[in-house]
């Protein structure tokens, strides 16, 4: 009897641990790796969360219709030590190019890949790798 509460424990213990990993979804189970994009618009909003950063990119269609795409990126901790933040993502509130893949269940959703700037800076979150099976985003660089 002695050792069945510690054994209860442990088995709750694996089973919280185990649920909290299966919240952290793959990029592939989320982004589709054909579905590549390339939209140019105004960051408008960062939300700088984990376990990943989402930019609020606003894009103007050729109609003047705005639509807001969610693009998600790297978590916090990758931008931090590449030197990256905030408001360097932001940027000046010109408009900006983003690439990368998008989501199989909305289409104004997608993983960034680049983010250039106008004056050409760009910051490359992940590569095309990660759409051919690679389990991690490259760390970006400014």
């Amino acid at each position: 009897m002695k050792f069945q509460i510690p054994s209860i424990l442990l088995v709750l213990a694996t089973g919280i641990s185990a649920s909290s990993a299966l919240a952290h979804h793959s990029v592939w189970g989320v982004f589709d790796p054909a579905g590549r994009f390339s939209v140019t618009g105004v960051v408008r909003e960062i939300d700088w969360i984990n376990p990943h950063v989402f930019l609020h990119l606003d894009v103007t269609d050729e109609q003047g219709a705005v639509t807001t795409w969610r693009l998600e990126t790297v978590p916090t901790a990758f931008l931090r030590r590449a030197g990256i933040d905030k408001a360097m993502l932001m940027g000046s509130g010109d408009p900006v190019t983003v690439t990368g893949i998008v989501a199989h269940a909305d289409p104004h959703m997608g993983w960034v890949h680049r983010i250039t700037y106008t004056d050409g800076h760009f910051y490359q979150m992940s590569n095309d790798g990660l759409d051919e099976g690679s389990s991690q985003p490259s760390v970006p660089t400014p």
